[in-house]
């Protein structure tokens, strides 16, 4: 299992250019900014999937998208895995969300969140689980 540092300890304030901030004086137009200047900072992906999970800002397409990158990049980071499954289930496809699910519990058998997902979600699979 790769491990990264908490999203309150990476550079996203240094990749924009801005010497320090924290993370609620960041928005999503200063992401987006930074990620046209750097396309590659995966931490950056992560951070607005994250972001575009919940409200205020909540575009589930578009943190699907980021996520699921960020899951490519770093495949063996549980928890891109983790998010990437949640907001499919959130999306109400659980026959994708759950490979994505089982990957994050098979890098990190301790990952609560998404044994709990993947409880929710057996049942509407109707017990045809699909290959992982």
């Amino acid at each position: 299992m790769l491990k990264m540092p908490p999203l309150s300890k990476l550079p996203i304030c240094a990749a924009i250019g801005i010497p320090s901030c924290n993370e609620s004086q960041l928005n999503r137009q200063q992401l987006y900014s930074a990620i046209e200047k750097v396309p590659g900072a995966v931490e950056l992906r992560l951070k607005l999937g994250q972001i575009l999970l919940g409200p205020p800002f909540q575009q589930l397409e578009k943190a699907a998208a980021n996520l699921l990158l960020v899951s490519r990049q770093i495949p063996n980071y549980d928890w891109a895995h983790d998010l990437f499954g949640i907001v499919i289930a959130m999306r109400d496809r659980p026959r994708i969300a759950y490979p994505s699910l089982m990957q994050a519990l098979r890098l990190n058998p301790n990952n609560i969140r998404s044994r709990k997902r993947l409880e929710d979600i057996r049942p509407l699979l109707k017990g045809k689980t699909p290959n992982p």
